[in-house]
């Protein structure tokens, strides 16, 4: 990918940001070809978007899942898969 034309990150801050890593994570490849890029990505873009909401919102299962966008059923599952520790308030 280094001797083709690198795609401008298209959208806001959060889009610049992964391209600025994904930069680095090819550097880092230093010529080998990355397998399973969207699923390195997604699963980390998506466990760090829970951690940053569960911290932002005290840990408070119903508002984290109502600033996600999902159910409640649907964040602990997604805790329980990143192995993101509940805090008892």
């Amino acid at each position: 990918m280094s001797t083709q034309r690198k795609p401008k990150a298209v959208g806001g801050q959060i889009a610049e940001a992964v391209t600025y890593r994904l930069d680095l994570y090819e550097q880092a490849l230093h010529g080998a070809e990355p397998t399973d890029l969207h699923a390195l990505v997604i699963g980390e873009a998506e466990k760090a978007l829970i951690q940053w909401t569960m911290v932002a919102v005290e840990h408070n299962q119903s508002r984290a899942a109502e600033w996600l966008g999902i159910s409640r059923p649907t964040l602990r599952a997604m805790l329980a898969k990143y192995g993101i520790q509940q805090v008892n308030r």
